[in-house]
């Protein structure tokens, strides 16, 4: 009787799922050139049942530093139903920020973990520094209408002008070929 009392114990904590839900952007930090077009990745993880129905999202980014050039929808609450962005995405250059709201409109909420909202950022040509990316307001809604709560990530920043300059392999191979020839060019001459 105890080793089975023991067994269930076991088996009720093994299946009971895990709460602790998560919001963070991926990659939370990210070196990157003047001029350059990057990506980040908004996350969730660790949403159970009832799952999410309403995600709303507002990000704080520098703006002499960075543009925001468009917002898509990920593939997290595709599965829970037909998915509509009723206000947006809102896009603020000038301001740095960017609203977001994602309505299900499925019977179910989406559950477990995914890519919520996928942004692209442009750098700027010639301003070089720390970008932080800071959540001011975030919602995760679920069927029930009570607020999700969630640990989220404060320290995502986009470092831009210090990206080092890395040759591309047919680069290095041009050089190589080069080199070859001017040495061979120096032995003939010698000879």
């Amino acid at each position: 009787m105890k080793k089975c009392l023991m067994g269930l114990l076991v088996a009720v904590l093994f299946a009971a799922p895990a709460f602790g839900a998560a919001v963070y952007l991926n990659p939370s930090t990210q070196n990157i050139g003047n001029s350059v077009v990057t990506t980040v990745e908004l996350v969730i993880t660790g949403i159970v049942s009832p799952g999410v129905d309403t995600l709303n999202l507002v990000l704080r980014f520098n703006a002499p530093l960075l543009d925001v050039k468009g917002v898509a929808q990920g593939g997290f609450m595709a599965g829970a139903g037909e998915m509509v962005i009723p206000f947006g995405p809102k896009l603020d250059n000038t301001n740095g920020e960017i609203s977001y709201t994602l309505w299900n409109l499925g019977a179910a909420g989406a559950t477990g973990s995914g890519t919520a909202v996928i942004m692209t950022f442009v750098s700027d040509a010639t301003n070089s520094g720390t970008a932080s990316l800071l959540y001011t307001t975030w919602l995760l809604e679920p069927t029930s209408g009570n607020k999700i709560a969630a640990t989220q990530s404060t320290n995502d920043v986009i470092v831009v002008g210090s990206a080092p300059v890395v040759p591309e392999p047919a680069t290095l191979m041009l050089v190589a070929a080069g080199l070859a020839a001017l040495g061979g060019y120096a032995k003939r001459k010698r000879s």
